[in-house]
């Protein structure tokens, strides 16, 4: 055998590995993450265990836009959740019956089709975001006692971003948080 092609070899290769994997984030030196969505805050786009990758430098030199996919984590949370951008720095932001107005102006919605959604009856839309973005929405075909319908006018701050659920009625996201 050569002397690179032993078992003593590969032992200190993945005794060297192990270590620098220990003592560093390689998330932060790849700068990408692996996550499981463990929420249907996000549903229809992204259902409950599937695996999602997060570039950790996405918004390094850009801002994100409407419509952009997030990851956020509360400080007194374990699990990440996923939500969208719907509001930028300085927009104002209204919801009247569940309908998106960002500066003044109505999202289109248009309904597509009855469905279940974690054992719920939803209505499921396709709503339109300010930049044209298109992406799917769930809400509850019957009220339910808790969930904020309507805001009122909103000023978002500057560096603040207004990030809601697909899931509209079943999503913890900046209505609540």
């Amino acid at each position: 055998l050569k002397s690179y092609n032993t078992w003593y070899y590969h032992l200190i290769i993945i005794v060297v590995i192990s270590t620098i994997t220990y003592f560093y984030d390689y998330n932060s030196v790849l700068g990408i993450k692996s996550y499981s969505i463990p929420t249907s805050y996000n549903e229809p786009t992204l259902k409950i265990g599937d695996k999602v990758v997060g570039d950790l430098r996405a918004y390094k030199f850009i801002e994100p836009n409407y419509g952009a996919i997030v990851v956020f984590q509360q400080k007194d949370s374990l699990n990440p959740s996923s939500y969208r951008v719907v509001a930028l720095p300085k927009d104002t932001l209204e919801i009247k019956n569940k309908v998106l107005m960002i500066n003044r102006k109505k999202c289109e919605t248009l309904f597509i089709k009855e469905t279940q959604s974690d054992g719920f009856d939803v209505n499921e839309y396709e709503e339109v975001l300010p930049n044209g973005h298109k992406h799917k929405i769930y809400t509850f075909k019957k009220p339910f006692e808790g969930n904020i319908d309507s805001i009122e006018e909103l000023i978002i701050p500057p560096n603040s971003y207004y990030l809601i659920g697909d899931n509209r009625d079943n999503a913890m996201d900046s209505r609540y948080v």
